[in-house]
């Protein structure tokens, strides 16, 4: 589980073992000097990360096992974005779930078919 999601189960409420742990391992760090968003790994370089994940899985959930290319893929992913952006939804409840999340993490939003495209050849 990456720290965006750690994040986002701590504020709805849920301190389950996993999420403490997390939070004292970030709070621990803090308290020795470190800045706090590092200390909870909540740095610009773990936002991406955490974003690029989420974008992945919505072209998993695209792709369903059909054996897309990157290039096609990134196509669909960026038509879905930019429907869920216009409309509040991409027409499918799977995907509008990992892209809410990839919208959580903070990170900058990708929408063009290149930058997709960049996020799912680096991934694989």
């Amino acid at each position: 589980m990456n720290t965006a999601d750690l994040a986002q189960r701590a504020a709805d409420g849920d301190f389950s073992p996993e999420v403490a742990a997390w939070l004292v391992r970030g709070i621990r760090a803090h308290l020795q000097g470190e800045p706090l968003e590092q200390a909870l790994g909540l740095c610009h370089a773990s936002r991406l990360m955490a974003r690029n994940h989420y974008l992945v899985v919505a072209a998993e959930i695209i792709d369903a096992g059909r054996g897309l290319g990157a290039w096609r893929l990134a196509c669909e992913l960026s038509n879905l974005i930019k429907r869920r952006k216009s409309r509040g939804s991409s027409g499918d409840a799977a995907v509008d779930q990992s892209l809410q999340a990839a919208e959580a993490t903070g990170a900058w939003p990708l929408s063009s078919e290149r930058r997709l495209y960049d996020v799912l050849t680096n991934a694989r």
